[in-house]
């Protein structure tokens, strides 16, 4: 079972995944989309049309989304254009194998060995062109034929995206609001002018 999550519009390219469905000539695939959007209607007509209405499911918005998690075997996010993809970045935390586009942001989250570490299972790039449906078929069969592939996916995914978890991200904070602390008073006269004012809060990282 697939997954997406996010909003069904243009930009998130989700009939990308019913293309390379059709290509795949397999019928135990199904596509579970968390999201609701401009293109509900025209999404579900696609589907009909590739011979695929009966294994899209369109479930809405969902603030949770553990069960998804637990319950589908590929993440895939085959967007045109992202920032930092935090639904990505969320499915990654999760432990579940992702297959992406290759665009800026996935790029930055999956790193250079796309998906996959080469000491745990050598280079696997999970990534293809936003515009590509053969090679996202392509992907995806390897994918869902190869279980060991998967799990360690998964196991990558979720050491890669622990840089990005709150107290990660708070240390660094630390670190650099340190930095440009020590910057700002490497002049004694001015570090001493400081410590005397009576108004001044040292900056703790809390």
């Amino acid at each position: 079972m697939l997954l997406s999550v996010g909003e069904l519009t243009p930009r998130k390219n989700h009939r990308l995944v019913l293309e390379a469905m059709a290509l795949m000539k397999r019928t135990d695939v199904y596509y579970v989309v968390c999201g609701q959007g401009e293109l509900c209607r025209q999404l579900r007509t696609e589907a009909g049309r590739y011979g695929l209405a009966d294994r899209l499911r369109l479930v809405g918005f969902r603030e949770h989304l553990d069960d998804f998690y637990c319950n589908c075997d590929i993440f895939v996010f085959p967007s045109v254009q992202e920032g930092l993809p935090v639904a990505l970045m969320e499915a990654m935390a999760a432990g579940m194998p992702c297959v992406v586009s290759d665009i800026r942001g996935n790029r930055e989250l999956l790193g250079d060995a796309g998906g996959c570490d080469d000491d745990m299972c050598g280079a696997v790039d999970v990534r293809f062109a936003h515009d590509d449906a053969a090679s996202l078929c392509g992907i995806l069969l390897r994918m869902m034929e190869d279980a060991d592939l998967r799990r360690r996916c998964a196991a990558y995914n979720r050491n890669a995206s622990a840089r990005y978890d709150i107290h990660a991200v708070r240390r660094e904070m630390r670190r650099i609001y340190g930095l440009s602390i020590e910057r700002e008073f490497q002049d004694e006269d001015v570090k001493r002018a400081y410590q005397k004012s009576e108004n001044h809060r040292v900056f703790d990282g809390r």
